[in-house]
């Protein structure tokens, strides 16, 4: 498998990260324990989970990190992948109130550090923003907890582009590493902003698309393959209405004829062509996939190393809105 850097963080990384949102919630205990034995046998060595990962269902909290940290001890692969985790994120009861503040970030790094059983997180990205805190306090924060050992580099998921030029600005003033890397909703569909569900949620637009081109920031994708969207088309399955919301739309019947054609040009399957293309850009990408069957996995870690044209990326960004 080829390793790709992930921007300034100077880590080696595979072609995708293997999500574990719903490790031992929506996925068995049994079932994600094979996929992390799977997924790592075949190469892989990147890990996305979050501190509030499985706490939507009743009983036991950060599932997902338990039971990466019960695989870590007994696989002992620590040495060999790199951990992403999220912290800072509301209480799934009252998401309107942010706990993105020095305090719960300093609570919720130990915390993850206990339930995955290590020493230190290799990426630390704070799950939502807190527009109320200036963003160099949170910076310190974040700073803190780097020079400490605790996490070895930080970046940001759902944040908007204002506050990101801010701690942009705010990590230049002070000296620091600053923010290395963002987690964002992004997939090859094009998504109708106005009808997801989730308004804490920041997809990606025309001005961070340019803005991850001229700064170089390393970039993780969240829903990468939207919920199988153009897979599901083809097979003529159907999705459930509340994602026929997001993605049903006449950008994505445009999209969905242009890869389909692709993938009678190239031999690439629709899978493929979703993952590549966020492969391709002027800055470090990697798309952040998790599975529900055995197959899904298997498939992806078929045609993860797929390359795609660059003018057919060109092509796809211009239908998105991005180029």
């Amino acid at each position: 498998m080829e390793y790709r850097q992930l921007g300034k963080t100077g880590l080696m990384v595979s072609p995708f990260c293997l999500g574990a949102d719903q490790f031992g919630t929506g996925i068995s205990r049994d079932l994600s324990l094979w996929q992390l034995d799977a997924y790592t046998g075949s190469g892989g060595n990147f890990i996305d989970t979050a501190h509030v990962y499985g706490d939507w269902a009743p009983g036991e909290k950060a599932r997902s990190e338990k039971l990466i940290g019960e695989w870590l001890r007994k696989s002992k692969k620590r040495d060999r992948v790199v951990i992403m985790s999220k912290w800072a994120h509301p209480l799934l009861q009252s998401m309107d109130i942010s706990r993105c503040t020095p305090q719960d970030i300093e609570t919720d790094i130990n915390e993850s550090l206990q339930c995955l059983g290590v020493e230190k997180i290799d990426l630390y990205l704070l799950h939502r923003d807190n527009p109320g805190i200036p963003a160099g306090l949170i910076l310190e924060a974040l700073e803190k907890a780097r020079q400490a050992g605790k996490i070895g580099h930080y970046g940001f998921s759902n944040w908007k582009l204002g506050r990101v030029l801010e701690a942009e600005a705010s990590s230049a003033q002070a000296g620091i590493e600053g923010f290395t890397c963002n987690q964002i909703m992004w997939s090859l569909a094009d998504i109708t902003a106005a009808n997801v569900a989730d308004k804490t949620l920041v997809p990606m637009d025309h001005d961070t698309y340019k803005w991850h081109c001229s700064s170089g920031t390393a970039l993780t994708a969240y829903h990468s393959t939207a919920r199988g969207w153009f897979s599901k088309l083809e097979k003529g399955q159907e999705l459930p209405e509340r994602y026929k919301k997001v993605y049903d739309n006449e950008i994505n019947r445009d999209i969905y004829a242009r890869i389909k054609r692709a993938s009678a040009d190239l031999g690439l399957s629709i899978l493929a062509l979703s993952l590549g293309y966020l492969k391709e850009h002027p800055f470090p990408s990697v798309p952040v996939s998790s599975f529900s069957r055995k197959e899904q996995l298997e498939e992806a870690l078929q045609v993860c190393e797929a390359v795609l044209p660059k003018d057919l990326v060109a092509e796809l960004n211009t239908l998105k809105g991005l180029a």
